[in-house]
């Protein structure tokens, strides 16, 4: 498993401009809203979790293609396939790398992105953990999209058309429980533990759903 997961990591690493453009775009997008919404506080705590939230999966749509389309290009995805490890197993390391090199960093710059909003840095630590929390969902619906769209024409444009819709969940609740963590409302723990459930959900099914499909697309 450690051995996987490092073969992964520095296969990812190689694509580490892309990486780097996502948290550009997360800092431009918290920068630029909050020029847009004005001085105004109040308004900035409405708003900021709901546009942490919406930036952290546009910043995500721009690796989508890290996860499988070099795979696929270069053919590895048929020896993996053929790999004794099981496909599940391999697509599970693929979305643990894609949620440490991605959505981990874009976790730990929350607080300083949630300043540009206004937000105090307690704020924004909790923004952070509704964060850490559910964007495992989204990395592991990425894959699954990405799975969906290989070999295609247009596939970024596609990726964003399937994925946004299918992460609407995830941003309602994980943008929900970041604003009751902030007014410390009393039913945090149910939306925090739907958030949970999400991920966890996600973690669980994807892997199994993807290898479907990759095997699918190897027979054609």
């Amino acid at each position: 498993m450690k051995e996987l997961f490092l073969h992964e990591w520095r296969l990812s690493r190689q694509g580490g401009s892309r990486f780097g453009m996502a948290l550009v775009l997360y800092f431009a997008i918290g920068l630029l809203v909050s020029l847009g919404l004005g001085p105004d506080r109040s308004t900035h705590a409405l708003m900021a979790p709901s546009i942490l939230w919406v930036g952290a999966l546009l910043s995500s749509l721009l690796t989508l293609d890290s996860l499988l389309f070099r795979d696929h290009d270069d053919g590895t995805i048929e020896r993996l396939i053929l790999a004794p490890v099981p496909m599940e197993t391999l697509i599970m390391i693929k979305v643990l790398t894609h949620w440490v090199l991605v959505a981990l960093p874009l976790c730990l710059v929350t607080p300083l992105v949630g300043l540009m909003m206004n937000l105090d840095i307690y704020a924004g630590m909790w923004a952070a953990l509704t964060l850490c929390i559910g964007t495992p969902a989204i990395s592991a619906i990425g894959i699954f999209v990405a799975a969906l769209t290989l070999g295609m024409r247009q596939a970024h444009l596609l990726q964003a058309v399937l994925i946004i819709p299918a992460c609407i969940p995830t941003l309602i609740f994980g943008s929900l429980a970041a604003s009751q963590l902030m007014t410390d409302s009393p039913s945090i723990e149910r939306t925090l533990a739907a958030l949970a459930a999400i991920s966890l959900a996600s973690i669980g099914l994807t892997p199994f759903c993807t290898s479907l499909l990759l095997h699918l697309n190897s027979r054609r």
